[in-house]
Order: structure tokens, then sequence, then C-alpha cells
């Protein structure tokens, strides 16, 4: 679970750069809006992620 899950993050990270590239590159903002909304599922994702693996912890712990 674990490497699907990290593979995905640096997959979605990756397209972020690349649009953030691709905006620098051609001054278009659409490039810039794709990455800045790529970047921000990515961090949602990363912290539901995380939040689940606290929460099981805790659960664990008890």
């Amino acid at each position: 679970m674990m490497v699907v899950f990290r593979v995905v993050m640096f997959l979605l990270f990756g397209a972020a750069v690349l649009s953030f590239i691709a905006y620098a590159f051609t001054s278009n903002k659409r490039y810039l809006n794709q990455g800045i909304l790529i970047l921000k599922w990515a961090v949602i994702g990363g912290l539901v992620f995380f939040g689940v693996l606290i929460a099981e912890g805790f659960f664990r712990a008890q």
C-alpha cells in the first residue's frame, strides 16, 4: 500500500512541476492553473493518507 501511495504522489508532484515548467516557457495561464490544481489535490491526498495512518495507530494502541 505504501509503495502505491509513494508512486502516485511522485507522479502527481512530477505532473505539477511539469505544468509549472510549461507555464514558465509559454506564459500560458492554463498551465499555471493546472499545476496549482494538481498540487492542491496532491497535498489533500497526502494529508488524508497520513491522517488515516495516525488514526489507525491511535486506535491500534488502545
